[in-house]
């Protein structure tokens, strides 16, 4: 994994994590009809469970429905019926290599 300073340019070793963060993206969220976010989220913000996150014609406000809360993944900009709004994505517990 390679991480960006806040400039855009590669960040060296030492400002890099050793372990990067796994994460288990549970579902996506479409845009249906009538649809707006109910506040502005940037990539990877963690939510709370039950929290309104966005709302739609024909389901309402919708709920951050992970137990445990959840992070939000690629939020879309420019929302198209039919299309993901987001990714649910949860912390992926380690898992242990065990070699063969």
């Amino acid at each position: 994994m390679q991480v960006l300073t806040d400039d855009g340019s590669y960040a060296t070793y030492s400002k890099q994590r050793e372990v990067p963060t796994s994460m288990r993206c549970e579902y996506a969220e479409r845009v249906g009809p009538g649809f707006e976010w109910l506040n502005q989220y940037p990539e990877f913000h963690f939510v709370a469970e039950d929290t309104p996150i966005f709302r739609d014609d024909s389901r309402g406000d919708v709920l951050c429905p992970i137990k445990g809360g959840a992070y939000i993944v690629m939020p879309t900009a420019a929302p198209v019926i039919g299309e993901e709004a987001l990714f649910w994505a949860s912390p992926k517990e380690k898992e242990e290599h065990v070699p063969a």
